[in-house]
């Protein structure tokens, strides 16, 4: 059973497990209730549009980040409060929204390869280009807790670190000499020492901060 997102309280199941699947995220979604409806006549009614619940995430503190099929990010906290809201229509669809820091949050957009940091308030504050960094198509990136970025590349079947000057801090092995076909993981993210990766067929796979397998479910 998943437990209940209330006022006062999260239980931290409901955060490991709101990333790993579309249907586990609507599970969240459900116990939260739809959004309120906010004051500010310059925000849309957010009860009225349709949600996006493979953007859905939730923050150390308990508040919740998702997004519309507009792309516009709404954040509330625990009493269901909306207390941020961000928009972007030049960038294309959301692919990820990382949340690991509430006060540093990523918004990632495949179509550009482009990052997009916001702040506590869902302010933008910068933004990276992968493709100038000298990367190909990229799909998953997440934030590390030291505010360097995680990038899965398909192509090359390996992970990197990398700063947001695009200066790779880290390079990890080729997956392809471990495994006998090609990695696609849906999910990615840092949690305590590790970095988690949800691949379909072969579970969970959590490495180390040198990119290094070191346990696999």
């Amino acid at each position: 059973m998943v437990p209940m997102y209330r006022s006062g309280f999260l239980k931290m199941k409901v955060c490991h497990l709101s990333w790993f699947s579309g249907l586990s995220v609507s599970i969240v979604l459900f116990t939260c209730g739809l959004p309120k409806i906010t004051s500010q006549s310059d925000l849309p009614n957010i009860q009225q549009v349709n949600i996006d619940p493979q953007t859905a995430v939730v923050d150390q503190l308990g508040n919740l980040y998702f997004a519309n099929v507009n792309n516009e990010i709404f954040k509330q906290d625990v009493t269901g409060k909306q207390i941020g809201y961000y928009s972007n229509n030049q960038l294309g669809n959301i692919g990820r929204i990382d949340a690991t820091s509430p006060l540093k949050v990523l918004v990632f957009y495949p179509a550009f390869n482009t990052g997009v940091v916001l702040d506590r308030r869902l302010l933008e504050t910068s933004r990276f280009s992968l493709i100038e960094m000298g990367f190909g198509e990229i799909e998953l990136v997440a934030f590390s807790r030291d505010g360097t970025i995680w990038i899965f590349d398909d192509h090359e079947q390996r992970l990197y670190k990398v700063d947001q000057k695009g200066n790779i801090l880290l390079k990890g092995g080729d997956l392809r000499l471990i495994f006998d076909e090609r990695l696609q993981p849906l999910q990615m993210t840092e949690a305590g020492e590790y970095l988690y990766l949800a691949i379909p067929g072969r579970g969970l796979m959590i490495f180390d901060f040198f990119g290094s397998i070191n346990h696999k479910y």
